[in-house]
């Protein structure tokens, strides 16, 4: 999406998009000089996004009772099974060889949904969740800045989430 600013030429062009994948959130960094400005999730952007919500998203963790939760995974990816950038099926494939997986989604799909449980909410992918020991939490991509609200919901469950994503995603500083 591009905003002009009312009786200005300028321009914000905003995106949620990860810039492997998209070519409209490629930033350009020298298009500030014609008053174009980018909204993206990258923090180099001059107007940073996040999909992170205080009212949907609590950094408060559930203790996982370990002798009672399976030994084994879940991984519930939807779209972009074949992503070149992240190479989250590659992962999943080697994951999978070692320890048993529970793949909820369509990539991979090998088991549904927990009787009287649904993906369709925050609430019930992290209660799904929940019947883990291990979220595999691949991204998409691997561009900087991206955090999806798969990392988010990982966390909030209380299960290991085995990340693959933006390489400074654990970084203390950008």
């Amino acid at each position: 999406m591009t905003w002009v600013i009312d009786g200005t030429h300028w321009s914000l062009i905003q995106t949620m998009d990860d810039s492997y994948n998209h070519q409209n959130a490629k930033m350009e960094r020298t298009n500030f000089r014609q008053d174009k400005y980018y909204s993206t999730q990258s923090w180099l952007s001059d107007v940073p996004l996040s999909v992170w919500d205080f009212s949907k998203y609590s950094m408060r963790r559930p203790a996982l009772n370990w002798d009672t939760t399976p030994n084994k995974g879940v991984y519930m990816v939807n779209s972009a099974c074949s992503s070149q950038a992240s190479k989250r099926q590659k992962y999943f494939s080697a994951t999978a060889s070692k320890i048993k997986v529970d793949a909820i989604g369509t990539c991979q799909h090998n088991a549904d949904v927990p009787t009287g449980m649904n993906r369709d909410t925050i609430e019930g992918r992290v209660e799904i969740m929940k019947q883990y020991r291990f979220v595999l939490a691949f991204e998409e991509t691997t561009e900087k800045d991206h955090i999806s609200e798969l990392i988010w919901e990982a966390y909030m469950s209380g299960a290991v989430p085995v990340v693959v994503g933006a390489d400074n995603l654990m970084s203390d500083h950008h």
